[in-house]
């Protein structure tokens, strides 16, 4: 299997810029992105998971930085209580929201795009995908 991985950064990039036109737009991460397989391959063989993670939250940060949106609100920290798994539906457990909270927060409350570098600042370890999850093609990515 080739993966190009500035192919699939692209195509997150996309998927984001879609829901940023209309919040209803359907995005499946197998149809939209990369399969489920390409994407753990970059992330476990490739070990690009830090670059995915700040790809996908300056691309989000861009967007909201557009002039489109309060600054109060792209700039705001996120409610101790907020919690992304109920907004997104994805599988983590309560380490690896932390640490999605933790990145987003760092970007959010930074001037600049973040690196590879300043993810693993935040993550720790980048969350292990679990081998329940693996065994699906067709996870679905949504959001609100």
């Amino acid at each position: 299997m080739t993966i190009d991985p500035g192919k699939v950064l692209d195509h997150i990039a996309l998927a984001i810029e879609r829901i940023e036109l209309d919040i209803t737009t359907p995005i499946r991460l197998d149809e939209d992105v990369a399969t489920f397989h390409e994407i753990t391959s970059l992330i476990d063989t490739m070990h690009l998971g830090p670059t995915i993670a700040a790809h996908v939250v300056d691309t989000a940060m861009r967007i909201l930085s557009s002039g489109r949106y309060p600054e109060q609100l792209v700039r705001f920290p996120f409610p101790e209580r907020f919690d992304l798994r109920e907004m997104t539906g994805m599988k983590l457990s309560d380490q690896q929201h932390q640490i999605a909270k933790n990145i987003f927060i760092k970007r959010i409350t930074g001037a600049t795009d973040l690196t590879e570098d300043d993810t693993a600042q935040v993550r720790g370890a980048m969350p292990q995908v679990s081998a329940d999850d693996r065994s699906d093609d067709r996870l679905p990515v949504r959001c609100c």
